[in-house]
């Protein structure tokens, strides 16, 4: 286990280069990374979390082999049973194996993250929330999906939204009210329904 931890650390710093990404990614360093996060220890689990959201950003062939390899259930199962910088790593993992994918937006949301991440919206450290805010952003659009738009409301993200939306001080990071605000437009982008859940909401909150 010491070495998969150790290995975990060491493709979590790698993959913090777009080259060293696609390297790690055509040498199958994927799929062992997905492993780590289904067996691994708590630590290694978290820096597989911290690698795959490397090598998903803005990488639509790591988002698609990421999905292929299994890694979507094992991060939902992070993100919902994991420590709280554990789970800050697979919501920013979630968060960027999402962006502008369709397909991984939709498998995502169907495969039960969209309950762990408002959970998170609402109880998660600083970072935890931001993360959260922009995951529930990026499954919500970029581009616009609707039926997430739906499925989030319907899962009660738009009330902890708006808090976090109307947040300062050390109960938010600096990021966390702006990917608030971004979520809320997407999710009331073309969607009447949406739109007036959000007045109401804000009228209350």
């Amino acid at each position: 286990m010491q070495g998969k931890t150790e290995a975990s650390y060491a493709l979590a710093n790698l993959s913090n280069n777009e080259d060293n990404q696609a390297a790690i990614a055509e040498a199958g360093g994927i799929a062992p990374l997905v492993q780590v996060l289904a067996d691994g220890t708590v630590e290694s689990k978290k820096m597989a979390a911290a690698a795959l959201w490397n090598m998903a950003t803005e990488n639509e062939d790591n988002q698609l082999e990421i999905a292929e390899a299994g890694g979507i259930a094992p991060l939902i199962q992070l993100l919902a049973h994991g420590m709280p910088d554990a789970k800050e790593q697979a919501a920013g993992a979630i968060s960027h194996v999402v962006f502008q994918n369709v397909a991984n937006q939709d498998a995502v949301a169907e495969a039960g993250a969209l309950t762990p991440l408002i959970k998170l919206l609402v109880t998660g450290t600083p970072q935890g929330r931001e993360r959260a805010a922009e995951a529930l952003r990026n499954l919500a659009g970029f581009p616009i999906n609707p039926v997430n738009q739906v499925a989030i409301a319907q899962a009660g993200g738009i009330a902890p939204l708006i808090k976090l939306a109307r947040e300062c001080g050390h109960t938010s990071a600096p990021g966390g009210k702006a990917r608030a605000l971004e979520a809320l437009m997407f999710l009331a982008q073309n969607n009447p329904e949406n739109r007036a859940a959000i007045h109401l909401a804000g009228s209350r909150t």
